[in-house]
């Protein structure tokens, strides 16, 4: 009978016990198990599982997956470790572990500890569906006009909508309520008047100034009174306005006022 194989056992045995008593686990020895709300069973996500040694040194670290669950590699040889389970939004715990050489299975429960945030201010600008869909906050936001917002905000204290435009950079009222910009004519220095396009709700209403005595052409009567009007787009140049709202007939700029919805 050939010793060989019985020999290999004895040493392979003894090795082992040499390795436990100096204090180096099995290759592959580890604790699993899964981290659960102790309120309804469910898994943590991205917990962190620790084992401490009895000094409070930290030997090994695992992650929970998406459903709790986690693997810690073994890190010493047989004897008593503090595993340590914390995440956010759940009370702490820990608890002993003894260690006998063996794979050890364990589900830990922890108690849910909401976390306190401090108060957040958030202003929010209201936004219109009907003024998103026409591209105005577009617009705005590449500032190529004069842009007045008043969807969501108290109505203006205005009788006529003429009187909206005298704080607008650019933009005059004449005598007779009606808007417009100036444009320098030959030598004279001060300019002449030059009366924009009028666009309402996306249509073009008034390509040039209104004829003098024809009141169907006033800048009021073609106009919405102030507490209708959402929003106002003022371009000081044909240029500077949307291609669709530009006239052949008048580079005097355009005036394009959005109704309420």
């Amino acid at each position: 009978m050939d010793p060989t194989p019985h020999l290999r056992a004895i040493l392979c045995a003894a090795l082992t016990a040499a390795a436990t008593l100096a204090g180096v686990g099995p290759a592959g020895a580890q604790i699993r198990g899964y981290v659960l709300d102790r309120s309804n069973g469910a898994g943590i996500q991205a917990a962190r599982v620790t084992i401490f040694d009895a000094a409070g040194d930290s030997l090994s670290l695992s992650v929970a997956d998406a459903d709790g669950g986690f693997t810690v590699a073994w890190p010493g040889g047989a004897g008593t470790y503090t595993l340590r389970v914390q995440a956010l939004g759940y009370e702490g715990t820990s608890q002993p572990i003894e260690y006998l050489g063996e794979p050890i299975v364990v589900d830990i429960r922890v108690s849910p500890a909401p976390v306190e945030l401090e108060g957040l201010e958030v202003e929010v600008e209201p936004i219109s569906a009907y003024l998103d869909r026409s591209g105005f906050y577009r617009r705005s936001r590449r500032g190529t006009g004069h842009f007045i917002n008043l969807d969501g905000t108290d109505r203006p204290i205005f009788s006529r909508t003429a009187q909206m435009f005298h704080r607008v950079p650019g933009v005059r009222v004449d005598a007779g309520d009606e808007p417009y910009v100036r444009r320098a004519q030959g030598t004279t220095f001060r300019g002449v008047a030059c009366y924009p396009v009028l666009v309402l709700d996306d249509f073009v209403v008034r390509t040039a100034r209104a004829v003098a005595g024809d009141p169907l052409l006033a800048f009021d009567f073609l106009m919405p009174p102030p507490a209708d009007i959402a929003a106002i787009e003022v371009y000081s140049g044909s240029a500077l306005a949307p291609p669709q709202w530009r006239s052949l007939e008048n580079d005097c700029g355009v005036i394009v006022v959005w109704t309420r919805r």
